[in-house]
């Protein structure tokens, strides 16, 4: 993946050509910081590397199957019911 960047408030270098931002409406939505949280946003990707991702994790390339299957499983929280968010998916 040589076309993905990951940019916070703190990143030195925001330059990327071609960057785009959110919008709705009339308002165009830029960085936000959620106490130095990555992934869940600013993360700028093209096709090519997000279809690299997806056959990394298809094909388990990036994490091990046993590790994954775990991932996209419920979380059982203390009171016994079921979180449907698995380690960034949102599961259902």
């Amino acid at each position: 993946m040589r076309n993905t960047r990951i940019f916070t408030v703190l990143s030195e270098n925001q330059n990327f050509g071609s960057r785009v931002f959110g919008q709705s409406g009339d308002e165009v939505y830029d960085l936000y910081h959620l106490e130095g949280v990555t992934g869940d946003g600013a993360v700028y990707s093209t096709t090519d590397d997000l279809l690299k991702w997806h056959y990394g994790l298809l094909y388990n390339k990036l994490i091990p199957a046993k590790l994954k299957k775990e991932a996209f499983l419920p979380a059982v929280l203390n009171d016994g019911s079921k979180s449907y968010y698995g380690f960034g998916w949102s599961i259902d």
